[in-house]
């Protein structure tokens, strides 16, 4: 279910999260507990995991494009769960799919790149087997044990990193730290980091540093001379703000909703009609964009798309070629 990331997983010392630290514990221990089970299934193909160790966005979507673009390879497929979406069995997203069925990840994905949706992951496994992939590109799965991964990529945002370095529900992470880090490979660090934090991670374990930048040459050539009202349904809308700032675009009003936002049509009739009050065009992110129900409101919203790129794309490239041989 679609949620609003709570700002107490990002502080220190809350009631809150002392309130819940039993419930973090429990939870932490059946999530250790579950990262013992041995894989139950290997592909034949190989299978690069793009996960994180916290809830809610830390760039998963765009390292998973940008990897993917990296490799280039024709023969590549992305799988993924289909958060939020209706979808229980492996399918593969089509162009008539909707982010109600699929969730809004699947559909950015399959703009890259063939793409499967399968809560079973080793289903989607075999069903990208079936189609002759030879790289499968897991967005998300980290915590997932059952499907063998070649490559375990973690995705650390590093303004956020591990919030205040609890359990879900008293924090963000969805298993304990010391689990988490040993169960990767390497780490892509989006954004500064603190040292401090940093030095917790795996001396051995790679790092590749990368940052997420707006595309703003999709946007109307003069943009910057309209003023918008800029609303989004994601983990940290603050970070759909910051990017608006850096490219000086003239927001007047924010409206956040919960993460993975299910937009209603009285709720864009809502917005359309307060933007038009402050002679103001609308502006959203790609995951939302394709969240939001046909009607009036599409031609007077503007989406700025993000991209990632790593700070060594060489780095990044002989790291994935040990771990890939042939198939680069």
């Amino acid at each position: 279910m679609p949620f609003k990331t709570p700002s107490f997983w990002y502080r220190q010392d809350c009631w809150q999260t002392k309130i819940l630290r039993p419930l973090a514990y429990i939870y932490g221990f059946f999530s250790k507990r579950r990262m013992t089970a041995r894989p139950s299934y290997a592909a034949n193909s190989k299978v690069i995991c793009i996960g994180n160790l916290t809830a809610g966005g830390s760039g998963k979507t765009p390292s998973a494009i940008a990897i993917a673009k990296l490799i280039n390879n024709s023969s590549t497929v992305f799988l993924t769960r289909g958060y939020g979406g209706t979808i229980k069995k492996p399918e593969i997203v089509s162009a008539e799919h909707r982010a109600e069925q699929t969730g809004d990840e699947a559909l950015l994905l399959s703009r890259i790149a063939p793409t499967l949706i399968a809560p079973d992951r080793v289903e989607g496994a075999k069903l990208a087997e079936q189609h002759h992939a030879k790289l499968i590109i897991m967005d998300d799965g980290l915590q997932n044990p059952k499907l063998f991964k070649d490559i375990r990529l973690c995705v650390i945002d590093g303004p956020t990193a591990f919030g205040n370095m609890e359990c879900i529900p008293a924090g963000p992470l969805r298993q304990p730290l010391a689990t988490g880090l040993i169960h990767a490979d390497a780490f892509i660090i989006i954004g500064d980091i603190d040292k401090k934090i940093e030095a917790l991670l795996p001396k051995a374990a790679p790092r590749f540093y990368a940052a997420v930048k707006a595309a703003p040459e999709i946007l109307p050539d003069e943009y910057n001379l309209n003023q918008y009202v800029a609303f989004c349904g994601i983990a940290h809308p603050h970070k759909f703000i910051n990017t608006l700032d850096e490219i000086n675009a003239n927001v007047v009003k924010t409206r956040a909703f919960s993460d993975h936002h299910k937009y209603t049509v009285k709720e864009m009739s809502a917005l359309s009609t307060f933007a038009e009050r402050l002679d103001a065009r609308l502006i959203t992110t790609e995951k939302d964009f394709v969240r939001i129900p046909e009607g009036p409101w599409i031609d007077k919203i503007d989406v700025l798309p993000v991209r990632l790129t790593f700070k060594d794309e060489n780095q990044v490239m002989a790291f994935l070629a040990r771990h890939l041989a042939g198939e680069l």
